[in-house]
């Protein structure tokens, strides 16, 4: 089914604490839950205090999730990287993949969004190009959740 209005956002932050596994669990459980009363899809990649999350959904709906993300006390220096209009999800059946990396693949990964995003004529030339970039690198290193625990 076609959806219209979709849009997407790529950005990365740091925790602001150095969370436990159980703070982390409930993070995931309660974006998983706005997520699905928003129609939002997308994954969170953590490592070491860090995160990079790719969130898609209608304009209106994602650009409320967003604030509530840049609201929250959970992490601080949010970057963004990426915000475009997109014409189908990448993640539509992941209200909130998962992944928690080691150092090396976040290193190798952030070190490749911010690449990606300097080259931003090659970006525009391909719709999407953020959300493949991610769904290719998720495949590449096998990161994330391969059951139904974190997908809607």
């Amino acid at each position: 089914m076609k959806e219209d209005n979709l849009h997407s956002i790529l950005y990365t932050s740091c925790a602001a604490f150095s969370p436990t596994e159980d703070q982390l669990q409930h993070l995931i459980e309660s974006a998983i839950e706005r997520n699905q009363k928003n129609k939002i899809t997308g994954i969170l990649i953590y490592s070491n205090q860090n995160f990079i999350q790719y969130i898609e959904g209608p304009y209106d709906s994602l650009m409320h999730v967003y604030g509530f993300i840049r609201q929250s006390s959970m992490h601080n220096r949010i970057i963004e990287i990426y915000n475009e209009a997109i014409s189908e999800r990448m993640f539509r059946y992941w209200q909130m993949a998962y992944a928690s990396t080691n150092d090396d693949v976040f290193k190798d990964l952030l070190e490749s969004v911010l690449d990606f995003s300097m080259n931003a004529d090659d970006i525009n030339k391909v719709p999407n190009q953020a959300g493949k970039f991610l769904y290719e690198f998720w495949c590449k290193h096998n990161i994330g959740k391969s059951t139904n625990e974190y997908q809607a």
